[in-house]
């Protein structure tokens, strides 16, 4: 009894270990005229504090992408205020919303927006920049900008404008909060997306269950963190940066994303 006791606390242990961890992933493309190296950070939430900065630094991004929920209203904004700072000593900041961008009861949107701006991050309101050669970046604002009962039609009338300008030889990297929402791409030539919100299912069993619950997608998510297919390409799913006492995290801790593209 003792020994399963402890093979028991040592599987909890393990379970609820809660990171940061760093994920690296690498893709080739025969679009790309050089190798460029980004870091991927999504769904913060005003977090606790920890050193992530010095970790980030290590890696040399030439990038640092943030695809929302970096901010949280039921959180002091000071944390994730701090840590912008420290991330654009790093490398340039881009960044695209999330829903709780659009919930935090101290700051509006077009407040963090401004601010943002003033400190030289890149904020990406359904605009597209080419920011190496050959490879463009499209940001979206997230739908939560939209009238309730909305946001679906709208976001996909401002994606299928904004593609139309797209040039196909380019390689084309989105930023989309929402990850079961790149169906809004269907047809589209995306070669790399990078999206959160899922928090990696909340509870994962590596092997069997890749995430028990995310928002929106609900019970045994399809997308909840990890690597997936698109039409055209592949989508990365950002597990995310979030931890709350109340609502633990079990094989699933939390995580920044280093991604390596090279010329094929």
């Amino acid at each position: 009894m003792t020994q399963e006791i402890g093979i028991g606390l040592m599987i909890l242990a393990a379970g609820l270990y809660p990171g940061p961890i760093k994920r690296q992933y690498t893709f080739t493309s025969h679009k790309l005229t050089s190798s460029c190296r980004f870091v991927h950070l999504s769904d913060f939430h005003s977090g606790p504090p920890f050193h992530l900065a010095s970790s980030i630094r290590k890696t040399a991004p030439d990038w640092i992408l943030i695809t929302g929920d970096w901010f949280d209203g039921r959180r002091p904004i000071d944390r994730a205020l701090a840590l912008i700072e420290q991330l654009r000593t790093i490398a340039p900041v881009c960044f695209v919303s999330g829903n709780h961008e659009y919930k935090n009861v101290q700051w509006s949107y077009e407040q963090l927006c401004s601010f943002l701006d003033s400190r030289g991050v890149t904020v990406l309101n359904n605009q597209t920049v080419e920011i190496e050669k050959g490879i463009v970046l499209t940001g979206i604002e997230d739908c939560a900008c939209f009238p309730e009962g909305s946001e679906w039609k709208q976001e996909k009338q401002r994606i299928d404008t904004l593609v139309q300008s797209w040039d196909p030889k380019k390689f084309h990297l989105v930023m989309l909060h929402r990850p079961n929402h790149h169906t809004q791409f269907q047809g589209v030539p995306v070669d790399l997306m990078l999206s959160g919100h899922a928090h990696g299912g909340q509870v994962r069993i590596p092997g069997l269950i890749n995430g028990v619950y995310a928002p929106q997608q609900g019970w045994f998510p399809r997308r909840a963190g990890g690597k997936y297919t698109l039409d055209s390409g592949v989508q990365i799913v950002s597990r995310g940066l979030s931890f709350y006492c109340w609502l633990p995290r079990f094989f699933n801790p939390l995580e920044w994303i280093v991604i390596d593209l090279k010329r094929a």
